[in-house]
């Protein structure tokens, strides 16, 4: 373990995250930028505190089980442990449809004795992917909240497979990590020893809640001695989350076909990789880069390629001259995607009639307030004027019962005048 972080060292004094050679995988990208930017802030960080950076505990314990470290902690003393990344992809309207699940092993034993190279290369070269997609979601497109891209796996073939396989092929993973590329086949058996498994996730509780719509729980069906969350390694919590975009460009890591579940569990667990061979060395240069990455983020890259498509576990491959995504029909009544299509559009009318009608009983709601309303106000003013009417025909009465009484006596007056002169 020793000798090789001595060699790590030795390598990253001579070439401190040089920009990749022409024609590398997709999980590299030019990091000459990122080098300057995270270099300036690393200055600016030493001019506000000179004090060492905090020890990230969870980061320090990747890099113990990866064996960049002598392992010191509970948590990473079992050998040879098995990370296991998981995305899944929801459709966008409804959560609980389950459109994709993307795989992203890395078994420590493969990359025993080798040297990591320049950002891990060596290492993320050997950890193995995978891409499920169930039939009966195939229709379903993420396009308004997110622009999902369920064809663009960059890392292998794309497998069907039915959706109540779904839970047996997560099981046979998690049993059997290092047959990943066999787990879905579910006529092959498999063998092997119990692993020290580790759950990686990007936001791990979305993963395992997702996970549960498919019947497959992390806590129950699989033996996990450890979670690992990117975002944590990172830096981030669920008030401060970091997404994957961010994430991989800090570390220099131009991602392509995001929102693709399989692109995203490969993309997560290689930046686990970088970020635990980074930080060991030079402390503090993962939480730098993320600072030099704040603010909009350009958008990200999108390839249009369409990965191979493969049928496994029950799934069966379409007939010739059938629908590409269309899913294995036996007979009409287990045409599930069709049923469920017409009953969702059903729904959606049935609902769309329900809010007309909700928005036009609260549009004669309002109506039938505001004439009421008028009619009170009107009622007010033709009392206020009846009530000044009388107040005035009062006033009229008693002023004219005055001037009568004034001219009364000036007419007594005068007859007695006149009969003082006669």
């Amino acid at each position: 373990m020793t000798s090789r972080f001595h060699e790590y060292l030795a390598l990253t004094k001579t070439a401190m995250w040089p920009s990749p050679p022409e024609g590398s995988t997709t999980f590299c990208g030019s990091e000459s930028k990122t080098n300057s930017l995270v270099a300036s802030a690393i200055t600016d960080m030493a001019k506000q505190q000179a004090r060492p950076p905090t020890v990230n505990q969870e980061l320090k314990t990747v890099q113990e089980m990866l064996g960049l470290m002598t392992a010191t902690s509970t948590k990473s003393s079992r050998s040879q442990p098995v990370f296991v990344c998981i995305d899944c992809e929801a459709f966008e309207h409804v959560q609980s449809k389950i459109t994709e699940i993307g795989v992203a092993v890395l078994d420590t034993r493969d990359i025993a004795g080798i040297r990591p190279g320049t950002d891990g290369r060596s290492w993320i070269e050997k950890i193995k992917y995978a891409h499920y997609r169930p039939v009966q979601y195939a229709k379903l497109r993420n396009k308004n909240f997110i622009k999902g891209c369920a064809e663009g796996f960059n890392f292998g073939s794309t497998s069907w497979i039915e959706l109540d396989d779904a839970k047996t092929i997560l099981t046979r993973i998690f049993r059997f990590p290092s047959q990943l590329l066999q787990a879905a086949d579910l006529s092959t058996p498999l063998s092997g020893e119990a692993r020290n498994m580790v759950f990686v996730g990007h936001g791990s509780s979305n993963d395992t809640a997702y996970l549960k719509q498919v019947g497959f729980s992390v806590s129950a069906d699989a033996d996990i001695t450890l979670t690992i969350d990117t975002q944590r390694l990172a830096g981030g919590s669920k008030k401060a989350s970091i997404g994957l975009h961010r994430l991989l460009l800090s570390l220099g890591v131009d991602p392509v076909n995001l929102h693709n579940a399989g692109n995203d569990a490969a993309y997560t667990l290689q930046s686990m990789v970088i970020m635990a061979l980074k930080d060991l060395a030079a402390p503090g240069i993962v939480a730098a880069g993320l600072l030099a990455h704040q603010g909009k983020l350009p958008p990200s890259k999108y390839n249009p390629l369409v990965a191979p498509h493969v049928w496994t576990g029950t799934a069966v491959q379409p007939a010739a001259g059938a629908p590409a995504m269309a899913h294995k029909v036996q007979s009409a009544a287990r045409d599930a995607t069709s049923v469920h299509a017409k009953a969702e559009r059903k729904g959606r009318k049935r609902a769309a009639r329900v809010s007309a009608n909700a928005v036009g009983a609260g549009a004669g709601y309002k109506m039938r307030r505001n004439l009421v309303i008028a009619l009170i106000i009107i009622l007010l003013f033709l009392i206020l004027g009846l009530i000044g009417f009388i107040i005035w025909r009062v006033q009229h009465r008693v002023s004219g019962t005055r001037d009568s009484s004034h001219v009364s006596v000036a007419t007594v007056e005068e007859e007695n005048r006149r009969m003082r002169e006669v």
